[in-house]
C-alpha cells in the first residue's frame, strides 16, 4: 500500500532516479558525491594528505590561472604546502571584499569560457552586496557538501525534511 511505497521511495530515488539523472545529465554530480563521501572513511593521516595535496593542486591551478593569484602565491608554495607548510605560514593575504571588488576581473580563471561562469551575489546584510562569479564545480562541490551534511544528521537524498530558515533581510 501506501505506507510501504512511502517507505521504499527514498531508497529508490537515493540509489536509482537521482544517479541515474545527474549521469544522463552528465553534470558530474556522482563522481562528486562520491569523492565527498569517501573522506567519511579515511583516518586522520590519510585525510590530512589528501587535504595537502587537494591544496597544493589548488595553489598550482590558482597560480597558474589567475593573474591575481599569480602575483601573491609565492612559486614555491605548492611544494611546500605538499611537504606540510601550514598555509598561513605562506603569508598570503587574506581575500577582502574590498579586492574582490576592486580585482574581480583578476581573480578568475583565465581561459575559462564565459558560459561555464555563473553570476553569483552576496545579500547585502553588510551593507551592499558583493558580486562574483562561481561556476558548475563549485555549485557540484556545495551540493555534495550539503548532501554529505544532510547524511551526518541521518538525512538522506529522497527523504522528506522540513526546512526552517530565516533572516532578517527577508523581513
Amino acid at each position: 500500500g501506501y505506507d510501504r511505497m512511502s517507505t521504499l521511495y527514498p531508497a529508490f530515488y537515493r540509489r536509482v532516479i537521482h544517479p541515474a539523472y545527474h549521469a544522463l545529465k552528465r553534470d558530474g554530480l556522482n563522481a562528486v558525491m562520491r569523492q565527498a563521501l569517501a573522506v567519511d572513511d579515511y583516518d586522520a593521516a590519510a585525510f590530512e594528505t589528501l587535504r595537502r595535496r587537494k591544496l597544493a593542486t589548488l595553489l598550482r591551478h590558482a597560480r597558474t590561472r589567475s593573474p591575481y593569484y599569480r602575483e601573491i602565491v609565492p612559486s614555491d608554495a605548492a611544494d611546500a604546502v605538499g611537504a606540510g607548510t601550514a598555509l598561513h605560514e605562506l603569508g598570503l593575504p587574506l581575500l577582502t571584499k574590498s579586492i574582490i571588488r576592486e580585482r574581480l576581473d583578476d581573480l578568475g580563471a583565465e581561459g575559462t569560457p564565459p558560459s561555464r561562469m555563473m553570476e553569483n551575489s552576496t545579500s547585502g546584510s553588510t551593507g551592499e552586496p558583493m558580486e562574483f562569479y562561481t561556476d558548475i564545480h563549485a555549485t557540484l562541490w556545495r551540493r555534495a557538501a550539503d548532501a554529505r551534511n544532510r547524511h551526518w544528521l541521518g538525512v538522506e537524498i529522497g527523504e522528506r525534511e522540513a526546512i526552517l530558515w530565516g533572516s532578517q533581510i527577508d523581513n
